[in-house]
Protein backbone atom coordinates (compact mmCIF):
# COMPACT_ATOMS: atom_id res chain seq x y z
CA UNK A 1 0.00 0.00 0.00
CA UNK A 2 1.39 3.38 -0.96
CA UNK A 3 0.86 6.16 1.54
CA UNK A 4 0.88 9.73 0.34
CA UNK A 5 0.87 12.93 2.32
CA UNK A 6 -2.78 13.41 1.45
CA UNK A 7 -3.78 10.12 3.08
CA UNK A 8 -2.12 10.87 6.42
CA UNK A 9 -4.37 12.24 9.14
CA UNK A 10 -2.42 14.87 11.07
CA UNK A 11 -3.21 14.58 14.76
CA UNK A 12 -3.89 17.66 16.80
CA UNK A 13 -2.26 17.03 20.15
CA UNK A 14 -2.58 19.17 23.23
CA UNK A 15 0.47 18.60 25.40
CA UNK A 16 -0.07 19.81 28.95
CA UNK A 17 3.50 19.65 30.18
CA UNK A 18 6.86 20.74 28.80
CA UNK A 19 9.02 17.62 29.01
CA UNK A 20 6.74 15.50 26.82
CA UNK A 21 6.41 18.31 24.30
CA UNK A 22 10.18 18.24 23.81
CA UNK A 23 10.05 14.50 23.08
CA UNK A 24 7.18 14.93 20.61
CA UNK A 25 8.86 17.73 18.69
CA UNK A 26 11.17 15.11 17.20
CA UNK A 27 8.12 13.90 15.25
CA UNK A 28 6.84 17.28 14.08
CA UNK A 29 6.49 15.95 10.53
CA UNK A 30 3.54 13.91 11.83
CA UNK A 31 2.19 15.92 14.74
CA UNK A 32 0.94 19.40 15.39
CA UNK A 33 1.93 20.02 18.98
CA UNK A 34 0.24 22.74 21.01
CA UNK A 35 2.02 23.50 24.26
CA UNK A 36 -0.58 25.54 26.09
CA UNK A 37 0.08 23.89 29.44
CA UNK A 38 -2.86 24.82 31.68
CA UNK A 39 -3.79 28.14 30.05
CA UNK A 40 -6.08 26.57 27.49
CA UNK A 41 -7.89 24.59 30.13
CA UNK A 42 -8.47 27.70 32.21
CA UNK A 43 -9.42 30.11 29.43
CA UNK A 44 -11.63 28.09 27.12
CA UNK A 45 -12.61 24.59 28.18
CA UNK A 46 -14.56 23.94 24.97
CA UNK A 47 -11.32 24.17 22.96
CA UNK A 48 -10.37 20.73 24.29
CA UNK A 49 -12.83 19.22 21.82
CA UNK A 50 -10.64 20.47 18.95
CA UNK A 51 -7.87 18.03 19.82
CA UNK A 52 -7.61 14.38 18.83
CA UNK A 53 -5.33 13.56 21.74
CA UNK A 54 -4.71 15.33 25.03
CA UNK A 55 -1.49 14.40 26.82
CA UNK A 56 -1.56 15.32 30.46
CA UNK A 57 0.50 14.75 33.57
CA UNK A 58 -1.37 13.34 36.54
CA UNK A 59 -0.94 16.64 38.34
CA UNK A 60 -2.53 18.58 35.46
CA UNK A 61 -5.48 16.19 35.46
CA UNK A 62 -5.88 16.50 39.21
CA UNK A 63 -5.98 20.28 38.99
CA UNK A 64 -8.42 20.36 36.05
CA UNK A 65 -10.49 17.21 36.55
CA UNK A 66 -13.81 19.08 36.81
CA UNK A 67 -13.31 20.64 33.37
CA UNK A 68 -11.97 17.49 31.71
CA UNK A 69 -14.76 15.49 33.34
CA UNK A 70 -17.33 17.43 31.27
CA UNK A 71 -15.93 15.96 28.04
CA UNK A 72 -17.02 12.57 26.67
CA UNK A 73 -13.69 10.84 26.06
CA UNK A 74 -13.46 7.79 23.82
CA UNK A 75 -10.40 6.33 25.54
CA UNK A 76 -8.26 7.15 28.54
CA UNK A 77 -4.85 5.50 28.87
CA UNK A 78 -3.05 5.79 32.20
CA UNK A 79 0.65 5.04 32.02
CA UNK A 80 2.40 4.39 35.35
CA UNK A 81 -1.10 3.72 36.63
CA UNK A 82 0.20 2.72 40.06
CA UNK A 83 0.03 6.44 40.83
CA UNK A 84 -3.66 5.89 41.59
CA UNK A 85 -3.01 3.01 44.00
CA UNK A 86 -4.48 4.88 46.98
CA UNK A 87 -8.31 4.99 46.79
CA UNK A 88 -8.48 8.01 49.12
CA UNK A 89 -6.32 10.50 47.22
CA UNK A 90 -7.62 13.41 45.14
CA UNK A 91 -5.62 12.10 42.19
CA UNK A 92 -7.42 8.75 42.22
CA UNK A 93 -10.78 10.51 42.51
CA UNK A 94 -9.88 12.85 39.63
CA UNK A 95 -9.04 9.94 37.32
CA UNK A 96 -12.06 7.83 38.25
CA UNK A 97 -14.53 10.69 37.70
CA UNK A 98 -13.61 11.16 34.02
CA UNK A 99 -16.43 10.49 31.53
CA UNK A 100 -14.85 7.83 29.32
CA UNK A 101 -16.02 4.87 27.24
CA UNK A 102 -12.89 2.69 27.35
CA UNK A 103 -10.09 2.62 29.92
CA UNK A 104 -6.58 1.19 29.90
CA UNK A 105 -4.27 1.13 32.92
CA UNK A 106 -0.61 0.33 32.25
CA UNK A 107 1.76 -0.42 35.12
CA UNK A 108 4.97 -2.34 35.67
CA UNK A 109 4.10 -2.43 39.38
CA UNK A 110 0.35 -3.03 39.83
CA UNK A 111 1.02 -4.11 43.40
CA UNK A 112 3.54 -1.94 45.23
CA UNK A 113 2.51 -2.39 48.85
CA UNK A 114 -0.71 -4.37 49.32
CA UNK A 115 -3.45 -5.98 47.23
CA UNK A 116 -5.46 -2.76 47.60
CA UNK A 117 -3.17 -1.35 44.89
CA UNK A 118 -4.52 -3.98 42.50
CA UNK A 119 -8.11 -3.43 43.64
CA UNK A 120 -7.82 0.30 42.93
CA UNK A 121 -6.58 -0.28 39.37
CA UNK A 122 -9.34 -2.82 38.72
CA UNK A 123 -11.93 -0.45 40.18
CA UNK A 124 -10.81 2.19 37.67
CA UNK A 125 -10.81 -0.07 34.62
CA UNK A 126 -13.86 -2.16 35.51
CA UNK A 127 -15.75 -0.78 38.53
CA UNK A 128 -17.28 -3.61 40.57
CA UNK A 129 -15.03 -6.32 39.11
CA UNK A 130 -13.48 -6.95 42.52
CA UNK A 131 -16.58 -5.67 44.36
CA UNK A 132 -16.27 -2.85 46.88
CA UNK A 133 -13.04 -2.19 48.74
CA UNK A 134 -14.61 -3.44 51.98
CA UNK A 135 -15.80 -6.68 50.35
CA UNK A 136 -12.43 -7.20 48.64
CA UNK A 137 -10.61 -6.83 51.94
CA UNK A 138 -12.97 -9.29 53.60
CA UNK A 139 -12.84 -11.93 50.84
CA UNK A 140 -9.13 -11.75 49.98
CA UNK A 141 -6.85 -9.54 52.03
CA UNK A 142 -8.02 -10.44 55.52
CA UNK A 143 -7.91 -14.16 54.79
CA UNK A 144 -4.45 -13.98 53.21
CA UNK A 145 -3.16 -12.13 56.29
CA UNK A 146 -4.00 -15.03 58.61
CA UNK A 147 -0.68 -16.21 60.05
CA UNK A 148 -1.40 -19.94 60.02
CA UNK A 149 -3.07 -20.01 56.60
CA UNK A 150 -2.22 -23.28 54.83
CA UNK A 151 -0.82 -23.46 51.30
CA UNK A 152 -4.00 -24.93 49.81
CA UNK A 153 -6.12 -22.07 51.16
CA UNK A 154 -3.62 -19.45 49.95
CA UNK A 155 -3.46 -21.01 46.49
CA UNK A 156 -7.26 -21.17 46.31
CA UNK A 157 -7.60 -17.46 47.16
CA UNK A 158 -4.92 -16.45 44.65
CA UNK A 159 -6.51 -18.62 41.95
CA UNK A 160 -9.91 -17.02 42.60
CA UNK A 161 -8.37 -13.56 42.33
CA UNK A 162 -6.60 -14.37 39.06
CA UNK A 163 -9.71 -15.99 37.59
CA UNK A 164 -11.74 -12.87 38.42
CA UNK A 165 -9.41 -10.42 36.69
CA UNK A 166 -8.19 -12.77 33.96
CA UNK A 167 -10.43 -11.44 31.15
CA UNK A 168 -9.35 -7.85 31.82
CA UNK A 169 -5.68 -8.35 32.55
CA UNK A 170 -2.61 -8.94 30.38
CA UNK A 171 0.76 -9.51 32.00
CA UNK A 172 4.09 -9.23 30.24
CA UNK A 173 7.33 -10.08 32.02
CA UNK A 174 10.85 -9.28 30.92
CA UNK A 175 11.78 -12.96 30.96
CA UNK A 176 9.05 -13.65 28.41
CA UNK A 177 9.68 -10.71 26.09
CA UNK A 178 13.43 -10.12 26.17
CA UNK A 179 15.38 -11.56 23.20
CA UNK A 180 17.31 -14.78 23.98
CA UNK A 181 20.65 -12.99 23.72
CA UNK A 182 19.65 -10.17 26.10
CA UNK A 183 22.35 -9.56 28.74
CA UNK A 184 22.03 -11.21 32.13
CA UNK A 185 21.24 -9.47 35.41
CA UNK A 186 23.35 -10.49 38.40
CA UNK A 187 21.95 -9.54 41.82
CA UNK A 188 24.20 -9.53 44.89
CA UNK A 189 23.32 -8.73 48.50
CA UNK A 190 26.43 -7.44 50.25
CA UNK A 191 26.11 -7.97 54.00
CA UNK A 192 28.23 -5.62 56.08
CA UNK A 193 28.77 -5.02 59.80
CA UNK A 194 27.84 -1.48 60.90
CA UNK A 195 30.52 0.80 62.32
CA UNK A 196 30.89 1.43 66.05
CA UNK A 197 29.23 4.84 65.83
CA UNK A 198 26.37 3.39 63.78
CA UNK A 199 25.76 0.74 66.44
CA UNK A 200 25.73 3.43 69.12
CA UNK A 201 23.22 5.55 67.18
CA UNK A 202 21.03 2.52 66.53
CA UNK A 203 20.97 1.65 70.24
CA UNK A 204 20.06 5.25 71.08
CA UNK A 205 17.10 5.02 68.71
CA UNK A 206 16.02 1.65 70.15
CA UNK A 207 16.02 3.24 73.62
CA UNK A 208 13.65 5.95 72.39
CA UNK A 209 10.97 3.30 71.91
CA UNK A 210 10.87 2.57 75.65
CA UNK A 211 10.65 6.33 76.26
CA UNK A 212 7.50 6.70 74.15
CA UNK A 213 9.01 7.49 70.78
CA UNK A 214 6.83 6.74 67.74
CA UNK A 215 7.70 3.59 65.84
CA UNK A 216 7.60 5.27 62.41
CA UNK A 217 10.01 8.02 63.42
CA UNK A 218 12.39 5.50 65.01
CA UNK A 219 12.37 3.27 61.94
CA UNK A 220 13.02 6.27 59.69
CA UNK A 221 15.92 7.23 61.96
CA UNK A 222 17.35 3.70 61.75
CA UNK A 223 17.16 3.79 57.95
CA UNK A 224 19.04 7.08 57.98
CA UNK A 225 21.73 5.72 60.34
CA UNK A 226 22.14 2.72 58.03
CA UNK A 227 23.00 5.19 55.28
CA UNK A 228 25.21 7.37 57.47
CA UNK A 229 25.02 8.43 61.15
CA UNK A 230 25.38 12.07 60.10
CA UNK A 231 21.95 11.94 58.49
CA UNK A 232 20.20 12.17 61.87
CA UNK A 233 22.28 15.24 62.72
CA UNK A 234 19.96 18.21 62.20
CA UNK A 235 22.85 20.44 61.17
CA UNK A 236 22.91 21.29 57.47
CA UNK A 237 26.72 21.34 57.52
CA UNK A 238 28.55 18.29 56.23
CA UNK A 239 31.69 16.87 57.81
CA UNK A 240 34.56 18.03 55.60
CA UNK A 241 37.05 15.32 56.63
CA UNK A 242 36.43 12.53 54.14
CA UNK A 243 38.29 9.99 56.25
CA UNK A 244 35.87 10.59 59.13
CA UNK A 245 32.93 10.29 56.73
CA UNK A 246 34.20 6.94 55.48
CA UNK A 247 35.10 5.53 58.90
CA UNK A 248 31.65 6.40 60.26
CA UNK A 249 29.77 4.19 57.76
CA UNK A 250 31.24 0.93 56.54
CA UNK A 251 28.98 0.97 53.49
CA UNK A 252 31.24 3.74 52.17
CA UNK A 253 34.30 1.59 52.69
CA UNK A 254 32.64 -1.26 50.80
CA UNK A 255 31.41 1.01 48.04
CA UNK A 256 34.99 2.20 47.47
CA UNK A 257 36.08 -1.34 46.62
CA UNK A 258 33.05 -1.87 44.36
CA UNK A 259 33.65 1.40 42.50
CA UNK A 260 37.36 0.68 42.15
CA UNK A 261 36.56 -2.65 40.48
CA UNK A 262 34.17 -0.87 38.11
CA UNK A 263 36.83 1.74 37.36
CA UNK A 264 39.29 -1.01 36.46
CA UNK A 265 36.78 -2.24 33.89
CA UNK A 266 36.24 1.33 32.61
CA UNK A 267 32.47 1.01 33.07
CA UNK A 268 29.67 3.19 34.46
CA UNK A 269 27.58 2.91 37.60
CA UNK A 270 24.35 4.35 39.05
CA UNK A 271 24.04 4.77 42.83
CA UNK A 272 20.55 5.09 44.32
CA UNK A 273 19.80 6.76 47.65
CA UNK A 274 16.78 8.86 48.59
CA UNK A 275 18.52 11.03 51.20
CA UNK A 276 19.90 14.30 49.84
CA UNK A 277 22.57 14.64 52.52
CA UNK A 278 23.72 11.10 51.66
CA UNK A 279 23.86 12.07 48.00
CA UNK A 280 26.19 14.93 48.91
CA UNK A 281 28.35 12.67 51.09
CA UNK A 282 28.71 10.20 48.22
CA UNK A 283 29.56 13.01 45.82
CA UNK A 284 32.28 14.30 48.18
CA UNK A 285 33.95 10.95 48.81
CA UNK A 286 33.89 10.05 45.09
CA UNK A 287 35.73 13.31 44.32
CA UNK A 288 38.14 12.41 47.15
CA UNK A 289 38.74 8.91 45.79
CA UNK A 290 38.79 9.43 42.03
CA UNK A 291 38.90 13.16 41.37
CA UNK A 292 35.72 13.08 39.27
CA UNK A 293 32.68 15.31 39.73
CA UNK A 294 29.57 13.21 40.11
CA UNK A 295 26.15 14.50 39.09
CA UNK A 296 23.14 14.21 41.41
CA UNK A 297 19.58 13.97 40.13
CA UNK A 298 16.81 14.42 42.68
CA UNK A 299 13.60 16.38 43.11
CA UNK A 300 15.47 19.68 43.28
CA UNK A 301 16.71 19.40 39.69
CA UNK A 302 14.63 21.11 37.00
CA UNK A 303 13.80 19.37 33.73
CA UNK A 304 16.42 21.19 31.64
CA UNK A 305 19.25 20.54 34.11
CA UNK A 306 18.25 16.90 34.48
CA UNK A 307 18.39 16.36 30.73
CA UNK A 308 21.75 18.11 30.49
CA UNK A 309 23.31 16.09 33.34
CA UNK A 310 22.05 12.82 31.89
CA UNK A 311 23.36 13.66 28.42
CA UNK A 312 26.77 14.50 29.88
CA UNK A 313 26.84 11.22 31.77
CA UNK A 314 25.81 9.21 28.72
CA UNK A 315 28.33 10.84 26.38
CA UNK A 316 31.37 10.72 28.64
CA UNK A 317 33.56 7.76 27.78
CA UNK A 318 34.91 5.37 30.42
CA UNK A 319 34.37 5.18 34.16
CA UNK A 320 31.69 7.48 35.54
CA UNK A 321 29.25 7.63 38.46
CA UNK A 322 25.82 9.23 38.73
CA UNK A 323 23.78 9.48 41.94
CA UNK A 324 20.00 9.28 41.63
CA UNK A 325 17.00 9.49 43.89
CA UNK A 326 14.71 6.51 43.19
CA UNK A 327 11.67 8.80 43.54
CA UNK A 328 12.91 11.45 41.09
CA UNK A 329 14.59 9.14 38.60
CA UNK A 330 13.02 5.74 39.14
CA UNK A 331 10.59 5.96 36.22
CA UNK A 332 10.99 6.91 32.56
CA UNK A 333 14.77 7.29 32.34
CA UNK A 334 16.89 5.25 29.97
CA UNK A 335 20.50 4.95 31.18
CA UNK A 336 21.72 1.80 29.44
CA UNK A 337 25.22 3.32 29.25
CA UNK A 338 25.58 2.12 32.87
CA UNK A 339 25.80 -1.61 33.58
CA UNK A 340 26.26 -1.38 37.34
CA UNK A 341 23.56 -0.37 39.84
CA UNK A 342 24.13 0.08 43.58
CA UNK A 343 21.19 0.43 45.96
CA UNK A 344 22.90 2.25 48.81
CA UNK A 345 19.76 3.01 50.85
CA UNK A 346 17.10 0.31 51.05
CA UNK A 347 13.53 1.17 50.06
CA UNK A 348 10.36 -0.18 51.68
CA UNK A 349 8.90 -0.82 48.26
CA UNK A 350 10.64 -3.56 46.23
CA UNK A 351 8.83 -2.32 43.11
CA UNK A 352 10.53 1.07 43.49
CA UNK A 353 13.92 -0.61 43.64
CA UNK A 354 13.06 -2.75 40.62
CA UNK A 355 11.99 0.32 38.66
CA UNK A 356 15.23 2.03 39.62
CA UNK A 357 17.25 -0.97 38.46
CA UNK A 358 15.37 -0.88 35.15
CA UNK A 359 16.98 2.46 34.29
CA UNK A 360 19.97 0.33 33.24
CA UNK A 361 18.46 -3.11 32.69
CA UNK A 362 16.29 -2.47 29.65
CA UNK A 363 16.22 -2.73 25.86
CA UNK A 364 19.42 -1.19 24.53
CA UNK A 365 21.65 -2.65 27.24
CA UNK A 366 24.58 -4.53 25.73
CA UNK A 367 26.42 -5.73 28.85
CA UNK A 368 25.70 -7.88 31.86
CA UNK A 369 24.09 -5.68 34.53
CA UNK A 370 25.40 -6.06 38.08
CA UNK A 371 22.97 -5.06 40.84
CA UNK A 372 24.31 -4.63 44.37
CA UNK A 373 22.22 -4.15 47.50
CA UNK A 374 24.19 -3.00 50.55
CA UNK A 375 22.72 -4.46 53.75
CA UNK A 376 23.89 -4.02 57.34
CA UNK A 377 23.55 -7.23 59.33
CA UNK A 378 21.17 -7.26 62.33
CA UNK A 379 19.71 -3.90 61.36
CA UNK A 380 16.64 -2.32 59.80
CA UNK A 381 18.30 -3.05 56.42
CA UNK A 382 17.82 -6.77 57.02
CA UNK A 383 14.30 -6.17 58.30
CA UNK A 384 13.39 -4.31 55.09
CA UNK A 385 15.03 -7.04 53.00
CA UNK A 386 12.85 -9.72 54.61
CA UNK A 387 9.69 -7.61 54.24
CA UNK A 388 10.46 -6.96 50.57
CA UNK A 389 11.04 -10.65 49.90
CA UNK A 390 7.63 -11.35 51.44
CA UNK A 391 6.01 -8.61 49.33
CA UNK A 392 7.54 -10.03 46.16
CA UNK A 393 6.15 -13.46 47.01
CA UNK A 394 2.67 -11.97 47.51
CA UNK A 395 2.89 -10.12 44.18
CA UNK A 396 4.08 -13.20 42.30
CA UNK A 397 1.43 -15.46 43.83
CA UNK A 398 -1.35 -12.99 42.98
CA UNK A 399 -0.27 -12.27 39.41
CA UNK A 400 1.63 -15.30 38.12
Amino acid sequence: MAVTANTIHVLNILCCYDELKIRLEKYDQHYIVENNKLDLLKNDKNELNNFDIVLSSYESLRLNHKETGKIKWKVIVCDEAQKMKNPKTLLTTAIKTQNVQFKIACSATPIENTLIDLWCLADFVKPGLLKSQKQFEKEFMNQLKVKDIDDDKRNDLNNRLRDTINDFYIRRTKDEKMPPDFPKKIVVYERINPSKIQKEKMNELYDLRSMGGTALAIIQGLIMVCSHPLLIDKSEKLETDNNILIESAYKLERIYHILSDIKEKNEKVIIFTKFRKMQEILKNVIIHWYGIRTSIINGEIDTHSRRRLLDEYRKKQGFNVIILSPEAAGVGLNIVEANHVIHYTRHWNPAKEEQATDRAYRIGQKNTVNITYLVYENSVDEYILNININKEEIIEEALK
